[in-house]
């Protein structure tokens, strides 16, 4: 019997999210959405988003560190989203910083009237200076992209125009 508690203990440690096993996880995702197997890819997404747990605090800050640090800002959006989508199916009433960082991954991810919505929810207590430049930000790219969608013209970046 002593062997076998030893032996599940180990393999218990094997499976616990390592922060290295964590990034590998990340990785394969990100491979698996970029060689267009969408089904893998969000099989893999849904593994993790579960490894954040159900702690608010810790899904808002792994979403917004996703979205903010050096190493993933613009590769990493789909799955900050995928974690802001995992918090809002929580019981309990996002934060103000919850709701700020949410409105930050609808808007990285083209969601801009959502961005705008729950930007204003986080505004409603939260009268910053950074937080009515974000609502505007968030207004005119929503503005922007229905203006270009009525004139019949796709969007485009001004990064890929051919000069």
């Amino acid at each position: 019997h002593r062997l076998r508690g030893n032996a599940s203990r180990r393999g218990a440690a094997r499976r616990a999210q390592t922060p290295s096993r964590s990034r590998a996880l990340l990785s394969h995702y990100q491979w698996l959405r970029d060689q267009q197997h969408p089904a893998r890819a969000a099989a893999t997404l849904t593994k993790v988003v579960a490894q954040f747990g159900d702690e608010p605090r810790r899904i808002e800050a792994a979403a917004r560190d996703l979205m903010t640090s050096k190493e993933t800002a613009g590769k990493c959006d789909d799955v900050a989203l995928a974690l802001v989508q995992r918090l809002q199916q929580g019981a309990d009433k996002p934060s103000n910083e919850a709701l700020d960082t949410m409105a930050l991954a609808y808007f990285l991810n083209g969601q801009f009237d959502r961005a705008v919505e729950l930007q204003k929810a986080s505004h409603g207590s939260n009268e910053s200076d950074s937080s009515r430049r974000r609502l505007r930000t968030y207004e005119a790219a929503r503005d922007a992209v229905g203006r270009t969608l009525v004139r019949g013209t796709e969007p485009t970046l001004l990064a890929s125009k051919e000069e």
